[in-house]
């Protein structure tokens, strides 16, 4: 599953490509709504409709709203070096 593997990504790189750009309890409440979305998916997501999966896909993305920063962040610190 494409989601499975986004959760997977995204909790990987908090903790590594993002750390210096988030906070330990920000990277501790993304992994926990992460983690629920995960839960979900094995639990009633597999019995739910395709409308209804790509509802979450669309809202997971949404909650992980650090990349946006960070890409910035990473860009504009790329440029000052």
């Amino acid at each position: 599953m494409l989601l499975i593997y986004l959760i997977f990504i995204s909790v990987n790189q908090l903790y590594e490509k993002f750390q210096a750009y988030v906070t330990e309890s920000q990277r501790e409440e993304l992994t926990v709504r992460l983690q629920i979305v995960e839960d979900w998916l094995y639990d009633e997501g597999e019995d739910e409709t395709k409308g209804v999966y790509h509802v979450v896909c669309k809202a997971t993305i949404t909650i992980i709203p650090v990349y946006d920063f960070t890409q910035s962040e990473i860009q504009r610190t790329n440029k000052n070096r």
